[in-house]
C-alpha cells in the first residue's frame, strides 16, 4: 500500500511537472520567444540546463527515473527501493495524511545544496504516508536506499520530539512540499483558523524555497504547545 501511495504521488508530480513546463513554454512561443533561448526557471546551473527547454526534459526525466524505480518495486523486481514504517497506537490529530507526498527538500528540511530534480541521484527523495489500516494507522517512508543513512537520521531526530511537535512538523512538512497529498477540507480548516501565523508562515516558506531562496530550518521552527498531537 505504501508502495502504491507512493507511485500515485510521483504520478502526480511527472502530470504536474509536465504541465507547468508546457504553460511556460507555450507563453515564451506566444511571446516570440524560442524555447531554447528562454531563461531557465529553476534550475540556475547551466552546466545542467542552460534554457527552459532543456530544463524542461531534465527535470520530466528526473521525476521519470523515481516513477520507474517505484513502478519496479510494486512489481518487486527492484531492491534499491526502501520501505521503512510504524504503527502509531494513537491518532491526536485534526487531520489524516490520506496519500504520500514527495518531499523534495530533505525528509524534514532544508535543500542539501543540490537541485531537487538531479535525477534522483543525490538529494534523498522520499514519500511519507500516514494510512489507516486494519482499524489501525501506519506511518511509513519510501525511500531509495542509497538515502537509508539520511532517512534513519532524520527518523531518529523526528522521533525524539514531544507529541505536538511531531504534529505540527508532519503537518508543516506536508503542507509545504506535496505531491498527491490528500486532506480533508474541513481538517486544514481547523488548523488555517486556530493557526493562521503558521500557515501564512508555511506559505512564505514555500515562496522562497520556489525561489532558490532559504527557508525556514525544521528544526528551528517554533512549535505552538497546543498544536494538536500525533501519538506515536
Amino acid at each position: 500500500m505504501l508502495l502504491l501511495q507512493a507511485y500515485r504521488s510521483a504520478g502526480y508530480m511527472l502530470g504536474q511537472t509536465r504541465i507547468d513546463y508546457e504553460t511556460m513554454l507555450g507563453t515564451h512561443r506566444e511571446l516570440g520567444t524560442p524555447p531554447s533561448l528562454a531563461p531557465t526557471w529553476r534550475i540556475k546551473d547551466r552546466r545542467i540546463a542552460s534554457n527552459l527547454k532543456e530544463e524542461a526534459a531534465y527535470s520530466i526525466h528526473g521525476v521519470r527515473y523515481v516513477l520507474d524505480a517505484l513502478k519496479a518495486a510494486i512489481y518487486g523486481e527492484a531492491n534499491n527501493v526502501k520501505v521503512l514504517y510504524t504503527s502509531p497506537q494513537k491518532i491526536e490529530l485534526e487531520m489524516l495524511l490520506s496519500s504520500a507526498c514527495y518531499i523534495n527538500s530533505g525528509l524534514f528540511g532544508m535543500p542539501l545544496g543540490m537541485n531537487w530534480n538531479n535525477s534522483g541521484e543525490g538529494m534523498p527523495i522520499c514519500f511519507l504516508s500516514l494510512l489507516p489500516l486494519n482499524g489501525r494507522h501506519v506511518l511509513g517512508i519510501v525511500y531509495f536506499d542509497r538515502h537509508r543513512q539520511f532517512v534513519l537520521a532524520q527518523v531518529k531526530r523526528f522521533l525524539t520530539l514531544s507529541d505536538h511537535e511531531k504534529g505540527f512538523h508532519l503537518f508543516r512538512l506536508t503542507s509545504a512540499n506535496n505531491f498527491g497529498f490528500a486532506m480533508s477540507p474541513r481538517s486544514y480548516e481547523l488548523v488555517r483558523t486556530r493557526f493562521p501565523d503558521i500557515v501564512d508562515n508555511i506559505a512564505m516558506d514555500v515562496r522562497n524555497m520556489l525561489a532558490n531562496r532559504l527557508g525556514q530550518d525544521w528544526t528551528n521552527y517554533h512549535v505552538p504547545r497546543t498544536f494538536p498531537k500525533l501519538v506515536l
